[in-house]
């Protein structure tokens, strides 16, 4: 039988053997940018595939299919949700006592390539359980809504919901996320429509300088500062791409559009 003085520090080095490390982990800031850059054709222009999509308005049936009032005591407390590929994307805010609302609250910005399966689904949020008043399924962003306008979804017993679509706003940054190693930034996401991406970098690409000055010599908090003024200046990284290969990469200050 094993002592206990010798059971308990074997049973520690069991528990951290089966942990693995956990390292920081950040996304770059990024910053709207200066009214005359995104007025001067400065940045670059949104990817054709990301809109901003948010809930306009809706409308509930008078009653439940039953005949009951929606919320047993008055009108229902209507909000919108709204899926891509069975992933919740967006909620909206929910706007008490009216059957007929309308929504002022911000959309969330995503990708909508046209084979994209949408679903939305309007609720009425009634206690602990909500009750469903409609939902309908779609594909794609109508070609008439992509460019800034609204589109109409009927749902069974004569609800609806008018969506909007818009392009998204410039923002400056990167477009990274990343987790901070000893003597290098992994990278974890990369925007492709970011200055990153566009230079090419990846994820599992690893950044050991930045403007020359190693990860190591800037360690947590320095490298953080140092992406992060992207949103402001020029910075030039060294990294090392998964396929082995390493070079300089020049970032510009420019746009990014993230999306869900």
């Amino acid at each position: 039988m094993t002592p206990p003085h010798r059971a308990l520090p074997l049973t520690v080095a069991l528990l951290l053997a089966g942990c693995g490390a956990v390292f920081p982990r950040y996304t770059a800031a990024t910053r709207p940018p200066p009214p005359g850059m995104t007025t001067g054709g400065q940045l670059s222009q949104p990817p054709e595939g990301v809109r901003v999509v948010r809930a306009a308005e809706a409308e509930a049936p008078p009653s439940k299919p039953s005949g009951e009032a929606w919320d047993g005591d008055g009108p229902p407390d209507l909000y919108v949700v709204l899926y891509r590929n069975d992933q919740e994307l967006y909620r909206s805010e929910v706007m008490s006592d009216s059957a007929h609302p309308t929504f002022t609250g911000p959309g969330v910005a995503l990708y909508a390539p046209p084979d994209a399966s949408f679903r939305v689904e309007l609720w009425d949020e009634d206690g602990p359980f909500d009750d469903l008043v409609g939902r309908q399924e779609f594909q794609g962003i109508p070609a008439s809504a992509r460019q800034g306008g609204q589109w109409l979804l009927r749902m069974e017993h004569g609800a609806t919901v008018r969506l909007e679509a818009s392009a998204p706003a410039p923002m400056l940054g990167l477009g990274v996320t990343y987790e901070v190693h000893g003597g290098y930034l992994q990278l974890l996401e990369v925007v492709s429509d970011g200055p990153a991406g566009r230079a090419g970098l990846r994820v599992g690409d690893r950044i050991t300088a930045v403007d020359r000055r190693s990860v190591s010599d800037l360690e947590e908090q320095g490298s953080r500062r140092a992406l992060d003024r992207g949103t402001a200046r020029e910075l030039d990284l060294t990294v090392e791409h998964a396929d082995g290969r390493t070079e300089t990469v020049h970032l510009p200050v420019d746009a990014v559009y993230p999306a869900r």
